[in-house]
């Protein structure tokens, strides 16, 4: 038999795999495949299997002209999880198409910042470091740099597993949520003016690297933007003239990853200390900067004005990230300094504060930077008005006779949003308490 492994919808199963099982026994001797992997079906927008009479068939062509074949694609591995239907999604195919720009965006400014970039002095460092060494690489840098090769390890968990959706969920998340979102930001400042030549080499290499990683566990997926990119990206003598033929990243063996070309063995990177150290760094640091925002947020404040902030703590990497990080922090967070202190230390009277990890204190002073007595009155009228639209709300949710006729998603948004009053409410008071009110 030319394979063994099936793959087919559950609704055929002893339509066909079954037959096809007694057949093969009866004339072969022998089962034709030794797994059968059942995927879902894809109903219509209806939520009913897809018929002409129906009128709720989804014609394939017309939305691999409207959205690519590569967003289509990643919206259906997305969705072959363990469920036997799954409703049809246009908003959701779209929403794969804006990820394939997000890369598409990411791979122009790697492309845009490789002047210059030697890759095989690059991929020499790589090799010379497999012992350990990686103290050259930069925080940002080694960080990225694990996640990537950790995230491949799950993708290849999650292939063995059979679980299509859970494979294309990491890259997404990865892709979008880490590398786009926090590396590409964090890289810039290696492009400054006064980043040394040392620095600059690394960014571009581990730019390109992480890059066409996510290419080879995205290209099953998403073949062709995939291809597109990877055709322009530089690549070491003798490597594949095609994505499609190059080495899919792939786990060998415990803690070592048998990656491509310039990473052989990802064990000793993901063991170094310095990853160990740059991921608790870049975390922390990730978690000031969405504190920072949020505290700019709350109060209003326009996302690009230039606030001091104070960072209060006695956790030894959150000191070490933001003595070392700091200027990331004020660049990230539009931030005019950022000044930090120990746990206990005397701070101003007029702060809002925000707890992330490890007990590390993210401090907004408000005096000078907001008009206290314009915010205070600002909140009261807020709470005021909240305040009757709760009123209204519990007389309408403790009417019974709307109770009774309802709908029960109009009742279950009616409660929703009394909840969320009741938490903006208690959050404007604590807030008018913090501004001394």
């Amino acid at each position: 038999y030319p394979g063994a492994l099936m793959e087919t919808g559950w609704d055929i199963l002893f339509f066909w795999v079954a037959r096809m099982m007694m057949f093969g026994i009866k004339f072969g001797g022998d089962v034709p495949f030794r797994t059968v992997f059942l995927h879902s079906m894809v109903l219509g927008e209806d939520g009913q299997k897809m018929s002409k009479t129906r009128g709720n068939v989804v014609d394939p062509v017309e939305l691999i002209d409207q959205y690519g074949a590569d967003s289509l694609r990643f919206y259906l591995a997305t969705m072959a999880g363990q469920d036997q239907g799954i409703i049809f999604s246009r908003a959701r195919v779209e929403g794969y198409r804006n990820f394939c720009n997000k890369l598409w965006n990411a791979a122009r400014f790697v492309r845009m910042n490789l002047d210059g970039y030697d890759h095989a002095a690059f991929r020499a460092r790589l090799d010379a470091a497999r012992g350990g060494d990686y103290a050259w690489l930069g925080r940002a840098d080694a960080w990225i740099l694990s996640r990537a090769l950790a995230v491949a390890g799950e993708v290849n968990q999650h292939l063995a597993d059979f679980r299509l959706d859970l494979a294309a969920h990491s890259i997404y998340q990865f892709v979008w949520g880490e590398y786009c979102d926090w590396y590409l930001e964090l890289a810039k400042a290696s492009f400054f003016e006064g980043a040394s030549a040392e620095t600059r080499q690394a960014t571009q290499g581990v730019l390109a690297l992480v890059l066409d990683l996510i290419l080879r566990l995205l290209h099953p997926i998403a073949p062709f933007i995939t291809e597109e990119i990877w055709q322009h990206l530089p690549r070491a003598e003798g490597e594949a003239d095609s994505l499609m033929r190059a080495e899919y990243p792939r786990a060998v063996g415990e803690g070592a990853s048998d990656m491509f070309g310039p990473f052989a063995d990802a064990g000793a990177l993901l063991a170094s200390q310095r990853a160990r150290d740059a991921s608790e760094h870049i975390a922390i640091l990730i978690e000031v900067v969405k504190a920072a925002r949020a505290l700019k947020a709350k109060f209003k404040l326009p996302p690009g004005k230039r606030v001091p902030l104070l960072v209060r703590t006695d956790h030894a990497g959150a000191r070490a990230m933001a003595g070392a990080l700091g200027d990331q922090i004020e660049r990230l967070a539009r931030l005019s300094s950022v000044e930090l202190r120990a746990a206990g230390d005397a701070v101003p009277r007029e702060i809002a504060v925000e707890v992330v990890c490890g007990g590390v204190e993210v401090i907004l002073p408000l005096a000078g930077v907001v008009d206290l007595d314009a915010e205070r009155a600002r909140m009261r009228k807020e709470i005021e008005k909240l305040t009757k639209d709760a009123r209204s709300l519990d007389k309408k949710l403790g009417n019974e006779r709307f109770l009774a006729k309802a709908p029960p998603e109009v009742v279950a948004k009616d409660r929703a949003r009394r909840a969320e009053i009741a938490e903006t409410i208690a959050t404007l008071e604590a807030m008018l308490v913090t501004l001394g009110a």
